[in-house]
């Protein structure tokens, strides 16, 4: 009795830890609960994460696509598995950031406008809100993170989506490495890893940062992940939805 008592405790303690636990730790997810999230196969440096806008464009990191040609660039969305099922894109036009700076990862974002667009079936596949304009998340708040990156001890890339639950921490945890348009969060075991790049992160159903790099000399999981603020940028992002539609 004793036995199944413990087996019982672990696994409501295991359903309730779930939420707390890394991205790069395996905790596996569904394409239907963020179906706004896709995969960016790059031919020069691998892979990277975004998300859906709309059926015409897909929102990244500038650091993810930094000196590629349209040509560079596939998008694989509305499958859980990384490798398998669900669809495949290609890319049209690349707008980076006309301020993205490479040295501090500012203005750290790319809208990407896709060639013949995506078929989006609304379950599997899904476009998400931008943020309200000038919103970036406060200390405190959760918001939730997708994507395929690997693992902190494995380097290769998941083949199922994963998911986790970020905390927002104060800047002065993050030191004078953000600027003023990003925020940190996570940590203690959740971070971003290799491939996380230009994940969403959303917030109230609405996508409020992109996933840039994580802090830390050794680049631990024990240390805060960064991302750029997707709310200083919605007018810039609606801008180039409009005038290249």
């Amino acid at each position: 009795m004793m036995k199944y008592s413990l087996i019982f405790l672990w696994t409501v303690l295991a359903i309730y830890w779930l939420p707390i636990l890394a991205i790069n730790n395996g905790i596996f997810s569904d394409i239907t609960k963020e179906p706004w999230t896709v995969g960016i196969i790059n031919k020069t440096i691998g892979f990277c994460g975004g998300s859906i806008l709309s059926a015409s464009f897909v929102l990244t990191s500038a650091s993810c696509v930094d000196g590629n040609e349209p040509q560079d660039l596939s998008i694989h969305y509305g499958s859980t598995h990384r490798t398998y099922g669900g669809k495949t894109a290609f890319v049209e036009q690349i707008f980076p950031h006309p301020q993205y700076t490479p040295t501090s990862l500012d203005n750290d974002l790319a809208v990407l406008k896709i060639k013949e667009g995506l078929s989006l079936d609304q379950r599997t596949s899904k476009s998400i809100d931008l943020a309200d304009m000038d919103y970036c998340p406060h200390k405190y708040h959760v918001v939730l993170v997708s994507g395929w990156g690997t693992q902190e001890h494995n380097p290769h890339l998941a083949d199922i989506l994963k998911a986790a639950n970020f905390t927002v921490r104060g800047n002065s945890k993050c030191g004078q490495a953000l600027t003023e348009k990003q925020f940190c969060a996570g940590g203690f075991g959740v971070a971003l890893e290799y491939g996380d790049n230009g994940d969403p992160a959303v917030e109230n159903l609405k996508l409020v940062g992109v996933g840039i790099w994580r802090l830390g000399i050794y680049q631990s999981s024990q240390e805060p992940s960064v991302f750029t603020c997707v709310g200083y940028y919605a007018q810039w992002i609606k801008d180039i939805m409009k005038r290249t539609i």
